[in-house]
C-alpha cells in the first residue's frame, strides 16, 4: 500500500502546501501515480518524465506526508 503524496510548491506569488492524493494497493510510487492520473485524464498533460511518473508540474512525490513537506509545508 502506498500513501501518495504530492510535495508543495511556492513560485510567482502563488503556492500550495503539500497535498495528499489518496492510498493505492501498489508496490512502487511510480505505480500508484500512474492509478492517480487515470482517476483524471487531465493529470497526464503535467506530468514529467512519463517513463517514473517523476513529478507533476515539477512537484515531487511521495509515500508518506513528512518528506512531501520537508520544503515547502
Amino acid at each position: 500500500m502506498i500513501n501518495l503524496w504530492m510535495e508543495g510548491y511556492i513560485v510567482t506569488g502563488e503556492s500550495e502546501p503539500a497535498k495528499y492524493c489518496g492510498i493505492y494497493d501498489v508496490d512502487t510510487i511510480q505505480e500508484a501515480v500512474a492509478l492517480w492520473i487515470d482517476e483524471d485524464l487531465e493529470r497526464d498533460k503535467y506530468v514529467v518524465n512519463e517513463r517514473d511518473y517523476s513529478s507533476y508540474w515539477g512537484r515531487q512525490f511521495y509515500d508518506n506526508e513528512a518528506d512531501a513537506r520537508k520544503h515547502f509545508g
